[in-house]
């Protein structure tokens, strides 16, 4: 493989579509949003980050995945090495910010957003008169941090003082407070504004002094007047780790739920993103990745990202058959018998069994035995990096367990690359004999 710079940036941007999917949208949003592809070739693929703490972690707990999913899609083994951006002089290109991209004109409103659209535009324009709290809830993947950042960005072109932030960032913030006793300060930030608009307000649950604090915030802001846009995973009244008093303030005001895209939904958003790229509209293309269920948009984006990474690496047009090429082995991936399996999947757990000593039988099974149990993560690990199934899809092939195990399994083997040395090299192990 020879040097390439100009592959690099396509082959990572369909490279970050696979590893939205494989870690949760904080850690994305944190540690791989601003990365970008800078060259590959000779078993070497180079990334531009832009400090120094974002090197550090990627490199300490996400060098695994990145090598897994970049070799995945090149076909063989690459080492993946992160470098800043200040290192290289090919970092040319303008990163867009919050404000270019999660706009009310960017967001593709369909039947299952109109209400928290509609709602949305109106609190932008007219804080603190109706609907407050607003709550919008849902699955991850949806819009919901687009739609907070629209409102934030509209409202102060409005001429009103906002605040976004997750609840993350709220709590280490108010830890900090708390140490440096600078709570004044702090809640000065918070109390002084138009509009408060937290996201992911579920982790806050538990953090008791935490709780204590917002519980202040939300009253002085909503008796002041002043508007709180809050997003969360779920209904307020099902936040069963948030305190009780601060569930009954939420129900309040408003809460609209985002659904999954429809078919018609995932249709335009193919179009918007055509258009963003500067790509002609193959309505056969959109009607393909359109029918093609999506349980969120980031899943859907993953998909476009992959078709037209693919077209660009092979220097071939963008139509039906190059992506029903580029897709093959995700949508092979989805067509199962009536267990659950393919030959890909099957594939994948002869594999493990072998290395691991064990049984696909087993693998399958519910039986708590230490070994067995490791290569069945390791099993749900690679069926999702490798082939990217849904979890709903693994849980058959895993002999029938819900999404919610097989979600904590994935989760529980992501910690373990990042904290274990034993399981970063048996992942590495069973990678060498996939590919």
């Amino acid at each position: 493989m020879t040097i390439d710079t100009k592959n690099a940036k396509d082959i990572w941007a369909a490279a970050l579509g696979q590893i939205q999917l494989c870690v949760n949208k904080n850690s994305f949003d944190t540690w791989f949003k601003e990365t970008q592809g800078i060259t590959v070739g000779n078993g070497i693929f180079t990334i531009g980050v832009a400090n120094s703490f974002i090197l550090e972690n990627l490199q300490k707990h996400q060098q695994v995945l990145s090598e897994s999913v970049l070799s995945q899609i090149l076909k063989e083994n690459v080492h993946a090495k992160f470098v800043l951006k200040s290192a290289t002089n090919v970092m040319s290109v303008a990163v867009k910010t919050k404000d270019d991209e999660f706009t009310f004109e960017r967001f593709i409103v369909g039947e299952q957003n109109r209400q928290a659209v509609a709602t949305a535009l109106s609190i932008a324009s007219h804080p603190g008169q109706s609907y407050n709290p607003f709550i919008i809830y849902g699955k991850v993947g949806l819009g919901k941090t687009h739609l907070l950042h629209a409102i934030d960005h509209m409202a102060k072109q409005e001429g009103y003082k906002t605040v976004f932030v997750t609840s993350e960032r709220f709590t280490n913030e108010f830890v900090a407070a708390l140490r440096d006793k600078k709570t004044e300060e702090f809640n000065q930030k918070y109390r002084s504004v138009d509009i408060l608009l937290i996201d992911d307000i579920q982790f806050i649950g538990g953090k008791t002094q935490t709780e204590d604090n917002f519980f202040h915030t939300f009253n002085e802001l909503r008796s002041s007047g002043k508007q709180l846009v809050i997003t969360s995973n779920c209904h307020p009244r099902d936040i069963a780790e948030v305190d009780a008093r601060l569930r009954s303030r939420f129900e309040w005001g408003l809460s609209v739920e985002i659904m999954p895209p429809d078919e018609k939904n995932r249709a335009n958003i193919i179009r918007a993103l055509l258009i963003d790229n500067n790509l002609s509209v193959d309505e056969e293309v959109v009607s393909y990745l359109s029918a093609k269920p999506a349980t969120s948009v980031r899943e859907l984006i993953g998909s476009f990202n992959k078709v037209t990474a693919h077209c660009r690496l092979k220097r071939c047009p963008l139509n039906i058959n190059n992506a029903k090429t580029a897709l093959g082995e995700t949508i092979k991936a989805r067509i199962y018998d009536t267990t659950g399996q393919n030959s890909d999947s099957i594939r994948i757990l002869q594999i493990i069994a072998e290395i691991s000593g064990v049984s696909i039988e087993d693998i399958q099974s519910s039986k708590r035995n230490k070994n067995i149990s490791f290569a069945r993560r390791c099993a749900v690990y690679f069926l999702k990096t490798t082939l990217n199934i849904s979890l709903a899809d693994i849980g058959k092939i895993m002999g029938g367990k819900s999404p919610s195990s097989i979600s904590q399994n994935l989760e529980k083997t992501n910690q373990e690359i990042q904290n274990n040395i034993y399981t970063k090299r048996k992942i590495t192990e069973i990678r060498n004999k996939i590919i």
